[in-house]
């Protein structure tokens, strides 16, 4: 089981002055990253992360700003990968959108996600 208070230190220890905010409901912890910059691909250049980890076991979840576009060919695309229509209603309208990524393990350490999750929008293409 993952420590929210322990989680919180390390995040603002790898994000200072991004605001962070690290809440536990008992089963799942939330972090919210209100600014984090994003590779050259994306317009805008940075997003809201929110991350929803459970506490006991289960598949970590990541969403983004829902207003988040693709450069391609002088063009701003919503990706396929962060499909609307996969994404919990009460968090469309907190302007959120899930991102559809699979990882191989319902085990995976925070930290570990955090890294898939980067490599995984760095080489995000529509």
């Amino acid at each position: 089981m993952i420590d929210s208070k322990k989680l919180q230190r390390k995040l603002m220890s790898a994000f200072p002055n991004k605001g962070i905010q690290v809440e536990d409901d008992g089963r799942t912890i939330w972090v919210t990253i209100p600014r984090l910059r994003l590779p050259p691909q994306f317009y805008p250049g940075e997003t809201r992360l929110l991350i929803e980890y459970p506490k006991y076991g289960g598949e970590p979840k990541a969403y983004v700003d829902r207003r988040l576009r693709i450069k391609q060919g002088g063009q701003l695309v919503q990706s396929r990968h962060l499909p609307e229509c996969l994404t919990p209603q009460w968090l469309l309208e907190r302007g959120y959108v899930y991102v559809c990524m699979r990882i191989e393990s319902s085990n995976v350490e925070f930290e570990d996600f955090l890294v898939a999750l980067w490599r995984w929008l760095e080489g995000l293409r529509e």
